[in-house]
Order: C-alpha cells, then sequence, then structure tokens
C-alpha cells in the first residue's frame, strides 16, 4: 500500500472518529446529524465549485450515493441510541472492510496478495472482537449493548460497505473526490433533513441548531475533509485496504468511549486494539 494513501487514510481515521463521538455525545442524534450534513454542504459547495468545478459525468453515482448515505445516517443514530459508542462504532466499522474489499474485487477490478488478504482478515476479526459484548454474570445482555442495537450497527456497516465502494467507482471516474463529497453531502442533505423534520419537527433543528452551532460547523468540516481523504486515498491503493485502515478509527472510538463516555473497555478490547494496529502495520507494507 503507497505511503501517501496509508497516511491520508489514518488521518481520515482520527477526523472520523472524532465526529462520530460529537455526535454520540448530542442530545438529539438525528437533528446533530442532519444539521452537520447540511452545514458540510453549505460551507464546502461554493468554494469547492470554483476552484474545482463540479463532478463531471457522475450523477447517477451521485444519486445512488445520497439514498444510501441518508439510510447510513439512520441507521448510526439509531445504533447509537441503543448501544454504548465503544460497542456500536466498533461493530458498524468493523463489518465494513471485509464487504468494501470483496466488493472492489468484484466491481472495481482491485487485486488483493495473500499477505494483503491475511492482514484484512485480522483487522476485520480484530474490530469484530472490539465490537462483541459479553453478557453479564445474570446471562443478560451488558447495558447499552441490547440485540435490537446490533442490528441497526450491522446494518449500518452495510451501508459503510455500499457507499465506499461506489463513490470509490466515482472518484476514479471523475477525478474529483472533494468536489464529488460535497456534492454527495448536499444529495444526503436533501433527503435526510426532510426526515427528521417529519420525525423531530422543525423546532429540534432549530433548538439543535442554536445550542453549538461553532460545534455543528466543526463537526460538519471533519465529517466532509474525512471522507474525501478516504476517497482520495482509494484513487492510489485498493479500497479494501484503504477501508480497513481507516477502520483503526474504531481504537479511538473504543478508548474515547471509556475515558470520556465512561464505558467498560477491559483487557480483551485491549487485545482486539493491538490487533488492529498490528493489521495495519501490515498493510502498510503490502
Amino acid at each position: 500500500m503507497a505511503t501517501i494513501a496509508l497516511a491520508v487514510a489514518l488521518l481520515s481515521a482520527v477526523m472520523h472518529a472524532t465526529w462520530n463521538y460529537f455526535l454520540k455525545d448530542s442530545e438529539d442524534r438525528l437533528a446533530t446529524a442532519a444539521l452537520m450534513i447540511t452545514f458540510g454542504a453549505v460551507i464546502y459547495l461554493p468554494w469547492v465549485y470554483a476552484v474545482q468545478g463540479p463532478p463531471v459525468g457522475v450523477w447517477g453515482y451521485l444519486a445512488v450515493s445520497g439514498v444510501i448515505h441518508a439510510s447510513y445516517n439512520v441507521a448510526l443514530v439509531t445504533a447509537y441510541d441503543r448501544l454504548d459508542f465503544s460497542v456500536a462504532y466498533p461493530m458498524a466499522r468493523g463489518i465494513a472492510p471485509a464487504l468494501v474489499a470483496v466488493g472492489g474485487w468484484l466491481l472495481l477490478g482491485d487485486s488483493l496478495s495473500l499477505a494483503a488478504t491475511l492482514a484484512l482478515c485480522l483487522v476485520v476479526a480484530a474490530l469484530l472482537w472490539l465490537a462483541w459484548a459479553p453478557r453479564t454474570t445474570s446471562g443478560q445482555p451488558r447495558p447499552g449493548a441490547d440485540r435490537t442495537g446490533l442490528y441497526w450497527a450491522v446494518l449500518t456497516g452495510m451501508a459503510i460497505a455500499l457507499y465506499t465502494v461506489n463513490d470509490a467507482a466515482a472518484v476514479r471516474e471523475s477525478g474529483r473526490a472533494l468536489s464529488y463529497t460535497v456534492t454527495m453531502m448536499a444529495f444526503n442533505a436533501l433527503l435526510l433533513v426532510p426526515y427528521t423534520i417529519r420525525r423531530r419537527g422543525s423546532a429540534a433543528l432549530l433548538a439543535t441548531l442554536r445550542k453549538r452551532p461553532l460545534a455543528l460547523a466543526g463537526a460538519a468540516a471533519l465529517n466532509i475533509g474525512a471522507y474525501a481523504l478516504v476517497l482520495f486515498a482509494a484513487t492510489r491503493a485498493p479500497v479494501g485496504l484503504v477501508a480497513a485502515v481507516r477502520e483503526s478509527s474504531v481504537v479511538i472510538g473504543a478508548l474515547a468511549g471509556v475515558v470520556l463516555l465512561k464505558e467498560p473497555f477491559g483487557r480483551r478490547r485491549l487485545t482486539g486494539a493491538a490487533a488492529v494496529a498490528v493489521g495495519i502495520a501490515v498493510l502498510g507494507f503490502v
């Protein structure tokens, strides 16, 4: 994997974990998600179009991506409503790399060496190990890890895999990662904002906006910047490897859940985090 692609994917991981922590820590997560996406489109779209112009010849990809991303945001918010951050975030992100690697192989012609395949398997297994939540001594699910929430986390991971392959193909065709990303966010906002108003009401959006306007703008910048970086990396390396490296963000997310949200972590998840680091190190040299 090229050094520049590895560095960019790791930076994207840090940015991604940061905005997800902000979303989890918010009071109304659906309203926060809708506002973040809208802010991102409003902030970035004018100057990105002025410098780079709109993405060319990929409007079909954009329409598909807008629908998938809107579904992803609904699933992600629901998972965060039902699960601990240190469970929901690794589960959702951990399922995606294997699906993305298969999609990249089937649809984009990406090839994976034996070493890369083994490293990818290690990363995915470690991420899922991090996400696994043991039951209590009475045999009941641990609080913050209910089964319905896990289903929503799995659906989130499936959406991640779908939009990553779709968007990687679009960026390879257009060559405009940032322009494509902000346009996709605009499509996403056109779907998610009406859904949020229907579910929460416009008053909830206004209340969320008044409470943390600067934080929302910062999270929006991190959201779009992180995804644009990972799409850029996908033009320099196989999309399955880029996705796996980006998912190192689950280590940051799990630690944030423990340190900042006071969620349990334990030796088992530390072992999983170490396995993720080993897998990413191998990916960086193949």
